[in-house]
């Protein structure tokens, strides 16, 4: 059965429903939106997506609580709280308004003191360029004509940095014993904001911001073949799809799941 989408008019930081799909249709393009927590989970969903609009760009955003209680939900909603009420409104510069947000989220959640943190990928479009902004091991790809890769961000841990560094195969990442260790996380004493590259992209690129519970599930040659392939809403679909049937094979793999796919408009 195929998704379907409730179109925004408006910004959106905090969505309730479970699952959760949404659109939004901007002058910069199209951003399609899905938030589930994991099936086995009695629990509310511990992941949350945003997307924000302002006069100077729009900003897209997934977060993953990893405290694995209640206060993984709080910290998730916490940082996209607060990158709504302040990128909402008229800002000079989106990337300062981005940073102040995400320390002063992470001095308010530290501050709770029950060990809760989240992870952050936020991307930011303007119609000359989009910007990751990476806090923990939620990812960002952008993806070119033919499935060419042009972006992915590292992961923020043991196994991502060894991926990266060619220390290992993606196979074995995707096996690894330490898959679940996170090293950098709003809410942590020690925060690490990483600045991506200022990238270009065309109206043929494909934009996705997903939290780990796709890429914890699926090698990046199996996303970036979905994502290449016919409109948004159908590659959410499959994704969705593929996820739950690994997951159904392998129980240990069941997680929150949250993708945005943006389809840019030049």
């Amino acid at each position: 059965m195929g998704l379907s989408f409730t179109a925004l008019s408006h910004s959106v930081s905090r969505p309730q429903d479970d699952p959760y799909y949404c659109s939004l249709s901007h002058s910069l393009g199209d951003a399609f939106l899905f938030s589930r927590k994991s099936v086995d989970s009695k629990t509310e969903n511990e992941d949350a997506v945003s997307v924000i609009e302002n006069q100077k760009a729009l900003i897209l955003s997934v977060a993953d609580g990893v405290s694995g209680q209640r206060m993984a939900s709080m910290a998730s909603q916490s940082i996209l709280q607060e990158l709504h009420k302040r990128l909402s409104k008229r800002v000079s510069r989106v990337r300062n308004c981005l940073i102040d947000s995400i320390e002063l989220a992470n001095q308010k959640i530290h501050r709770k003191g029950r060990g809760a943190g989240t992870t952050l990928a936020s991307v930011e479009i303007t119609a000359d360029y989009i910007r990751p902004y990476i806090v923990g091991d939620s990812s960002v790809f952008l993806v070119g004509q033919k499935g060419k890769l042009r972006y992915r961000s590292i992961a923020h841990s043991p196994v991502g940095y060894a991926l990266a560094s060619g220390l290992i195969a993606e196979n074995e990442a995707l096996s690894h014993e330490e898959s679940h260790l996170l090293m950098n996380a709003i809410g942590g004493i020690d925060l690490n904001i990483e600045l991506g590259p200022f990238l270009e992209y065309q109206s043929t690129d494909r934009l996705l911001i997903c939290s780990d519970g796709l890429t914890d599930c699926l090698p990046q040659d199996s996303i970036l073949e979905v994502i290449r392939k016919g409109e948004p809403e159908e590659a959410l679909q499959t994704l969705i799809e593929m996820v739950e049937a690994r997951q159904k094979e392998d129980p240990s793999l069941h997680d929150d799941l949250s993708l945005i796919l943006f389809r840019p408009r030049k």
